[in-house]
């Protein structure tokens, strides 16, 4: 784990404290909102695709979600 000097977390080289002048907006971890979603799709699709929820990022959880909306789409 990897750790900025204002003390807070790094993903991907971007600070997770919105705050900090090293944070780059869309690297805060995904909100339980977004992972229980993609969960949800994830059944849906009857995917066993497994993410690692813990790191990931708003902004790969919004990619994630997009894809798996368009898989809905095209299935329904």
């Amino acid at each position: 784990m990897e750790f900025c000097k204002c003390g807070s977390i790094k993903i991907g080289g971007s600070c997770t404290n919105k705050k900090c002048r090293q944070h780059i907006k869309g690297t805060e971890f995904a909100t339980y909102k977004q992972t229980d979603y993609i969960q949800g799709m994830l059944k849906q699709l009857e995917d066993d695709t497994e993410y690692d929820y813990k790191s990931m990022t708003q902004r790969e959880a919004s990619g994630i979600i997009r894809e798996l909306q368009g898989r809905l789409e095209l299935e329904g």
